[in-house]
């Protein structure tokens, strides 16, 4: 069962307490846990994900497992990854490029054109380097539990549609606070802005960037149609989120019960691919329906061969060009 809002004490509630000893822990009566991430809608595809891992992480222990969503309450993603490694929170989701930073190389993900399509994300994602490059969290105190999805982010602005690099050439771009988005931006010819995304509305209404770049959803949830004209579907980056779990929690659970939360996670993992990827178009109907004019863009290869500008100056070296490589190729076997 899965409740909702924000709490003032945070403590993991159980029916009885975890025993530690030779012979391992102990399973025990009830197990509340407490998962929170940044949407604030009710059809954020956050929620969506937290809503189906609860649905059935209590079905598969018989109603044991609690776990308690809090919805856009407990801050930004960084706070909430801090929280799950403090054991405040057990469970969230965030931006793999951000994860990255929390140890392992999961924002090598994040990097532009690396997936022409879903699938090819979702092979490199659920293959042996997928988990690869996560094992790192570990030394943080955290363990992933899946790779969900938040889509691929397409460029908003209210100059003109975009179709080759050129046209965003010298706009101011608002990009998330990750080294990864400024050098892709770069390397495409536009002004890469970092910026928090509550401030990106105002930005825009007060000129201070031109555009910004987001997936379907993001961009109303945001109400960008309010303040931006255009929406071009140049697809440069495949957004996942790590879905992570505080390792000690984790660990201090029988591995029946571990086996409950890593199956709850698999089957949440692939009804929120499908949600993000029925919602993006009814996102893109709303967004037109508001006035938007969305374009496609005619040939990525301008996009690809300029976005490459950014692998050789930076992500080569940052991840190396063995890994990138080795993703690719997983990433396009059948």
């Amino acid at each position: 069962m899965a409740t909702f809002g924000s709490t003032i004490a945070l403590a993991m509630t159980v029916g009885a307490s975890v025993a530690l000893g030779t012979s391992g822990a102990v399973a025990q009566d009830s197990i509340t846990l407490n998962a929170a991430h940044v949407g604030t809608v009710p059809d954020h595809h956050f929620n969506y994900g937290f809503e189906s891992f609860a649905r059935h992480l209590a079905e598969l222990s018989g109603d044991r497992f609690e776990t308690i969503i809090h919805q856009g309450t407990m801050g930004g993603q960084r706070e909430n990854v801090e929280q799950v490694q403090e054991g405040i929170l057990d469970i969230t989701s965030t931006s793999l490029s951000l994860l990255g930073n929390f140890g392992g190389q999961a924002g090598v993900f994040d990097l532009p054109y690396l997936f022409a399509s879903r699938e090819e994300a979702y092979r490199a994602l659920d293959s042996d380097v997928g988990q690869q490059v996560v094992q790192d969290l570990r030394n943080n105190n955290l363990i992933l539990l899946s790779y969900w999805e938040n889509g691929f982010r397409h460029i908003t602005n209210n100059a003109k549609p975009i179709q080759t690099p050129e046209d965003i050439a010298g706009l101011r771009i608002r990009v998330p606070e990750s080294p990864e988005y400024v050098a892709t931006f770069e390397a495409l010819g536009a002004r890469p802005t970092p910026m928090s995304w509550t401030e990106v509305f105002t930005g825009l209404q007060q000129g201070v960037i031109d555009g910004q770049e987001n997936p379907f959803g993001n961009t109303w949830d945001g109400n960008m149609f309010e303040v931006q004209k255009f929406m071009s579907m140049t697809g440069h980056v495949y957004a996942g989120n790590g879905v992570v779990m505080n390792l000690a929690r984790f660990e201090a659970l029988t591995e029946e019960e571990q086996g409950w939360v890593m199956e709850a996670a698999r089957l949440a993992q692939g009804e929120q691919r499908q949600y993000v990827q029925d919602m993006d178009v009814e996102f893109k109907s709303r967004l037109e329906e508001k006035g938007m004019q969305i374009n496609e863009v005619a040939d990525k290869g301008p996009f690809i061969e300029a976005a490459e500008g950014a692998y050789e100056a930076v992500f080569y070296d940052k991840y190396g060009r063995e890994l990138i490589d080795q993703i690719r190729a997983v990433a396009r076997s059948e």
